[in-house]
């Protein structure tokens, strides 16, 4: 498994979107936790140990990290009796999470270049942005007016010019917002 975490991560680093999108995590988000990469770096999957995952999963899979998503006409007091009869004797631990800081605003510097020498005349655009907090009504009108540049960007740029296989545009509705 650990062999195919590094080569999954060597090819990810060869793939000039990921590595676009790697630099540009690493600048617009800086030190603040949304930086971190869950696929890791090539020295940490090297030094990673058995005992550390299995510390890991002990510590991260817990009934107070769950949720259960039902989908169906159900009753729902015997789904409640079921669920607790299989998962009501997991112990919780009363786990918290620390809480992240909103994401500070952008400097003004322009627009940020990555070359990957091996694939010339290929670029890839991406730009993030920082959102304020949110009332439910700014989130619909911002999820639409998302929805509608998605739909445009979508048809200019694959449609009409075949210029790239996929465009979009998303809010990170996560506890610091971004665009």
């Amino acid at each position: 498994v650990k062999n195919s975490l590094l080569m999954a991560r060597t090819q990810k680093e060869s793939d000039p979107y990921s590595l676009a999108s790697q630099v540009l995590s690493d600048t617009f988000f800086g030190s603040h936790p949304y930086q971190a990469d869950i696929d890791g770096t090539i020295e940490s999957l090297k030094g990673i140990t058995l005992g550390e995952v299995k510390e890991y999963y002990s510590r991260s899979l817990i009934p107070d990290r769950a949720f259960f998503v039902a989908v169906g006409d159900f009753d729902i007091p015997t789904l409640l009796e079921e669920l607790n009869r299989d998962f009501g004797s997991l112990e919780r631990r009363g786990f918290d999470f620390d809480p992240v800081d909103v994401l500070p605003p952008l400097d003004k510097s322009g627009l940020l270049k990555e070359v990957f020498h091996d694939s010339p005349g290929l670029a890839y655009v991406r730009g993030n942005f920082v959102l304020p907090e949110l009332s439910q009504e700014e989130k619909a009108a911002f999820d639409l007016g998302l929805a509608l540049l998605d739909d445009i960007l979508f048809q200019v740029v694959r449609t009409e010019n075949s210029a790239c296989y996929s465009v979009w545009a998303n809010l990170y509705d996560f506890q610091a917002k971004y665009g």
